[in-house]
């Protein structure tokens, strides 16, 4: 086990106050546990490639843990509510802002600006 596999164990474990922080309405505090927790992302990955400190179990242990944090925080964000029902459209969050601008008369048939 070497410094990188803590650091992304560690942000794994973060993943649970991340998920609290938005139950409990501390949307503050759950972005500042997941800035800290992007920062260990990079941290782990340059320690990993920079400095030879790359294992097999890192190699599976980093995407797990970056799915976690993400899905974790997106479904604690939709069960809370905090993410509008429009913003679950299908082409996600983007999918919507395209969707509001067509209906707003900013995008042609063509689908080009008006």
């Amino acid at each position: 086990m070497n410094l990188p596999n803590l650091i992304t164990i560690g942000r794994i474990l973060l993943v649970p106050v991340i998920v609290w922080a938005i139950g409990s309405g501390q949307m503050q505090i759950a972005f500042l546990v997941f800035l800290i927790a992007g920062v260990s992302d990079g941290v782990d990955g340059f320690l990993a490639k920079r400095l030879g400190m790359t294992s097999n179990l890192g190699a599976h242990l980093d995407p797990l843990a970056d799915k976690v944090l993400i899905v974790s925080i997106y479904v604690a964000l939709g069960i809370t509510e905090a993410v509008s029902a429009l913003d679950r459209h299908p082409g996600g969050v983007a999918g919507h802002f395209d969707c509001r601008r067509r209906h707003a008369g900013m995008v042609s048939r063509q689908g080009r600006y008006a």
